[in-house]
C-alpha cells in the first residue's frame, strides 16, 4: 500500500507530460521490486510486478502509460475542440508513418515487444520515434 500511496506517484511526478529518463525508470523499478520482494540473482523484476499487482499495477513503466492515457482522456472530456485536434495530429503521424499508426493485421504481425526500459532494443524502438508535438 506505501508503493502505491507513496513511492510510485512520488517517483512518476510529472510523467504525464515529459518524457521519463530510462536509466531513473529502471532503477525506480529495481528499487521497489527490491523493496516488495527477495533480493536474489535470479529475481525477475516483471514476474514480481506480476505477482504482487492486485488491483493498480506497480510497475511504473506500465503506470506512466495509464497516467497518460487517463491525462489525454480527462483534456478531451473537458475540452470540446480538443478531439478535432487530436485526430489531426494523429493523422499528421499516420500519414508520416510513424511507429504505431498503422493497425493494419499486417503490421501488428510485426510488432516488437520493445522489452526493459533502458535496454538496446527498447532504445532502437523510441529511436524510430520522430515526435514533433505532444500527441
Amino acid at each position: 500500500m506505501v508503493v502505491r500511496a507513496k513511492i510510485v506517484p512520488g517517483g512518476l511526478y510529472g510523467c504525464e507530460m515529459a518524457p521519463v529518463h530510462e536509466g531513473a525508470l529502471e532503477t525506480l523499478r529495481g528499487a521497489i521490486a527490491d523493496l516488495i520482494t527477495f533480493t536474489t540473482e535470479t529475481r525477475s523484476a516483471d514476474l514480481t510486478f506480476t505477482i504482487a499487482s492486485e488491483g493498480t499495477d506497480l510497475d511504473p513503466d506500465i503506470e506512466i502509460w495509464v497516467w497518460r492515457v487517463k491525462s489525454l482522456r480527462r483534456y478531451l472530456a473537458k475540452n470540446s475542440e480538443a478531439s478535432n485536434m487530436c485526430n489531426d495530429i494523429y493523422e499528421m503521424y499516420r500519414q508520416r508513418g510513424e511507429p504505431a499508426t498503422d493497425h493494419s493485421n499486417e503490421a501488428m504481425e510485426m510488432t516488437v515487444v520493445s522489452g526493459q526500459p533502458g535496454s538496446p532494443p527498447r532504445s532502437r524502438e523510441r529511436n524510430k520515434c520522430k515526435p514533433v508535438g505532444p500527441i
